[in-house]
């Protein structure tokens, strides 16, 4: 009786229909939740960077493929489900929108902001001091070790000659 009971209210119902073709970004959204449960759960805060590094490989390498696949999936339903082709559409464009909202979030992340070494000379003045003092204030290094543009912000700041560095 089950099967035949949904090939009916699927046949009279479109809003059934749209339901079950909703059913897989549920599941998807429901997976999503839950991961990033379990990484805040594991030591996303803490910091844990075992943790920090599965996070950001989910959500901005797999996450996206997911997206763009499902977008896929509902592209092609699109052809075969002529009812539903305008809710299948905004279904297929808002996925393939978020996948490529998040590849061009994961690119700023990783290939453009932490290359923005950024210079800033601000003069302040007080009576306390007798002579020149020159501070660095630098900040938002995220790296696992030290390359070439870690070594080109270190020798900027010694290029300075700071009687204090504040990091």
């Amino acid at each position: 009786m089950g099967p035949i009971f949904l090939k009916k209210l699927l046949a009279s119902n479109a809003n059934a229909r749209r339901a079950l073709i909703c059913f897989p970004i549920l599941i998807l959204m429901v997976w999503l939740a839950l991961k990033n449960y379990g990484y805040v759960s594991a030591g996303l805060f803490n910091p844990n960077f075992n943790v920090i590094f599965e996070f950001y490989q989910f959500n901005l390498i797999l996450l996206p493929i997911g997206f763009l696949l499902l977008g896929i999936v509902y592209a092609v339903l699109f052809f075969f489900l002529s009812k539903h082709r305008v809710f299948l559409s905004l279904l297929c464009l808002g996925l393939i929108s978020m996948s490529l909202i998040l590849i061009g979030l994961r690119t700023y992340i990783t290939e453009i902001e932490p290359y923005k070494l950024r210079v800033q000379r601000v003069a302040q003045y007080s009576s306390k001091l007798s002579k020149p003092l020159r501070i660095v204030h630098f900040s938002d290094i995220q790296s696992a070790g030290i390359g070439a543009y870690e070594a080109t912000i270190f020798k900027t700041i010694r290029s300075i000659e700071p009687d204090l560095v504040l990091y």
